[in-house]
């Protein structure tokens, strides 16, 4: 698998998606274990779905998070601007492995397309989701500096539990280099 660093941080880097990892995306998505936090575990996802996906229907602004000490692709971030115009944007990230988890490496990746969103793109509002339980994720993104804006009550049916939605923004003037 090749990568190619775009965006590079102390211990990893962002590089644009390599079409050859469709497998390893089919299986990451067919996992519960990482899907319960995206909210999409009832989407089988085949081979060739996702294989269609990472050639020709991926968002523009999305990447690989790899690390740096062994070029391993540990999850994806990705940056949907709907509309230009306005300057805002939707930020989605996950890393995939539990031992890649709290490890920094999500919060390295969220501030690299911050400073990217903000400072090459010139955005000046981003956006996110969470769910209310994934307390971890919460945590990292008030370390990125969101802020909690509202709540959607329990919108979204988990293992056999409804949960709220959180939704956090950042605006340009309020992030820190």
């Amino acid at each position: 698998m090749k990568y190619f660093p775009k965006i590079t941080g102390e211990k990893i880097y962002l590089s644009p998606i390599n079409p050859d990892d469709y497998e390893l995306y089919t299986q990451r998505m067919n996992d519960n274990s990482i899907t319960d936090n995206l909210g999409n575990t009832f989407i089988i996802q085949t081979i060739y779905d996702e294989k269609k996906l990472l050639t020709d229907k991926m968002p523009e602004n999305t990447f690989a998070i790899i690390k740096k000490e062994n070029n391993e692709l540990i999850g994806n971030i990705s940056l949907e601007i709907k509309y230009p115009v306005h300057r805002t944007a939707t930020i989605w990230i996950f890393i995939w492995k539990k031992e890649n988890q709290n490890k920094w490496y999500g919060t390295q990746a969220i501030q690299l397309m911050l400073n990217f969103a903000f400072n090459t793109l010139n955005l000046n509002n981003i956006m996110l989701e969470v769910f209310d339980f994934n307390q971890s994720a919460i945590k990292c993104y008030h370390k990125c500096w969101f802020k909690e804006i509202w709540r959607r009550r329990k919108a979204v049916f988990i293992q056999w539990q409804y949960h709220d939605v959180v939704f956090m923004d950042i605006l340009a003037e309020e992030f820190k280099k």
